[in-house]
């Protein structure tokens, strides 16, 4: 296999900032057009999501202190992949330590760019099914209190702007794009 080139050129790269769950950087680059810019960079090592499904056509969202936002929002659960952790590995760690459940099925449905204007982060979407209780175990960080909803209860929360988590709500229509959403499975 013929290895491609990238269609840009760094031409420099320099860190300003190592934290713990970002390092930041600005980069001066020339794009494929010839033209150099200078881009600041969040670089993230990716992060799982998980959408929970609770059994008898019913999920599991999260009510999350996010500072960022401003306050408590409601998001399904989601996690930062550890270094050498595969996605699925912190999919797993995660649904036990936000919401106290462990999953038996575990479907991949969809990787994607969360802010690709401004970081690296690459999120993975898992469906996350046949939940076992388990203990929560949320960092000391988290303030996060978990609970159960109807399909359209979510939907009707989308669409009042009770749920404004861009995950989430990219999640919940990728689930009703999956083919999961049937009388089989509880919806």
């Amino acid at each position: 296999m013929a290895l491609t080139r990238k269609p840009y050129k760094v031409l420099r790269h320099k860190r300003i900032y190592a934290g713990r769950a970002v390092n930041l950087s600005v980069d001066r680059v020339r794009l494929p057009d010839g033209n150099v810019i200078d881009r600041e960079i969040i670089l993230h090592g990716g992060s799982a999501v998980m959408i929970p499904v609770a059994g008898r056509g019913r999920l599991i969202l999260i009510r999350q202190f996010r500072y960022c936002a401003g306050g408590y929002i409601w998001e399904f659960p989601a996690g930062t992949i550890d270094r050498g952790e595969t996605p699925l590995a912190c999919a797993k760690r995660e649904l036990i330590e936000e919401i106290g459940y462990s999953a038996a099925r575990w479907r991949k449905l969809r990787t994607f760019y969360p802010t690709p204007g401004v970081s690296t982060e690459v999120m993975h979407l898992f469906l996350a099914t046949e939940l076992e209780k388990s203990v929560a175990n949320p960092e000391f960080d988290e303030l996060i209190s978990a609970r159960t909803f109807r399909l359209k209860e979510i939907e009707r929360m989308i669409r009042n702007g009770k749920i404004n988590d861009g995950k989430t709500i990219l999640a919940f229509y990728e689930l009703r794009q999956s083919g999961f959403l049937n009388r089989a499975n509880g919806f």
